[in-house]
């Protein structure tokens, strides 16, 4: 070798035909949806190197809300409990569990990388591929029935996504018309109110309220009502006084109508001793006392 000469330089001179070639390799990943905030949710990492099985670089990922490593290999930073890989077959598949996926885990760059090839993209909120359903605590309802027979039902809905599309029955009759909607964004997720103002004939039915978030139904009212007791004891009432009412009305017709039927005789006797000029004392009738009678 020449002095000045390279190793590299010398090493051509030597093996002028040689040549390294790098083989391209494809990395990608994708989210297994729909994800339901609350629960796991899944990135899953394939990579094009199945000649090697995935054996001769390291793996790693890297995101989360403060963008930075979070696993390499199978194993993953013991101070981030809310991240693991599972175990498959392949290394060729790199699949990044998140526990209890949340809104801080959602807008935000993750990139999976295998040695000197990476993937980074956002993970961008999308409603055909997140959905949050309303748990208990989300849903406070309040219903009653008037006494004008209007049933009044309100529904306040605290955290839901994507925008829900919601209807109303009243004995499977749909009354969704007369329910009145009104939403407002709270952070990435919507806030729900429902009201429903609706006057029935009957005093006892059944009501339901049904939304359907992304693909998913959800039953967010199903009762029964029944206002007729307190009805039955006001018309029981109202017939007590009525009955109070009417009872001496009843008589006093009774008796006027039994007085009716006995005075044609008694006016006939009278009249018959009237035509004679004399009546029972011998004085002449009192016609003032036969015009009150009758």
């Amino acid at each position: 070798m020449k002095q000045g000469q390279t190793w590299a330089t010398h090493a051509f001179e030597i093996f002028p035909a040689m040549h390294v070639t790098v083989l391209a390799v494809n990395v990608d990943w994708q989210i297994k949806s729909p994800v339901s905030f609350g629960k796991n949710a899944y990135l899953t990492c394939n990579i094009s190197d199945q000649n090697f099985n995935c054996t001769r670089h390291l793996r790693q990922w890297l995101g989360g809300e403060n963008y930075g490593s979070l696993c390499y290999n199978n194993k993953c930073k013991a101070s981030l409990e809310k991240y693991d890989v599972l175990q498959v077959e392949t290394r060729c598949e790199y699949i990044l569990e998140i526990e209890r996926f949340s809104e801080h885990d959602v807008n935000c760059d993750y990139t999976c990388s295998y040695g000197i090839w990476r993937k980074r993209k956002k993970l961008t909120l999308d409603e055909m591929e997140f959905i949050y359903t309303p748990d208990q605590d989300d849903v406070i309802q309040e219903f009653k029935v008037t006494k004008n027979n209007t049933i009044q039902q309100k529904i306040k809905i605290s955290k839901v996504y994507p925008m829900p599309t919601c209807f109303a029955a009243l004995n499977s009759k749909n009354i969704t018309d007369v329910m009145h909607i009104s939403l407002h964004k709270v952070g990435i997720f919507f806030a729900v109110d429902l009201e429903i103002n609706h006057h029935v004939l009957s005093c006892s039915g059944n009501l339901t309220v049904t939304c359907y978030i992304g693909n998913v139904e959800i039953n967010i009212t199903k009762l029964a009502f029944n206002n007729c007791k307190g009805r039955n004891r006001q018309s029981r009432f109202s017939v007590v006084i009525l009955v109070g009412i009417m009872s001496p009305l009843i008589i006093l017709l009774l008796v006027a109508v039994s007085l009716h039927r006995e005075l044609p005789s008694c006016l006939g006797k009278n009249w018959n001793k009237a035509s004679s000029g004399i009546n029972d004392k011998g004085t002449a009738p009192t016609a003032i006392f036969v015009v009150f009678f009758y």
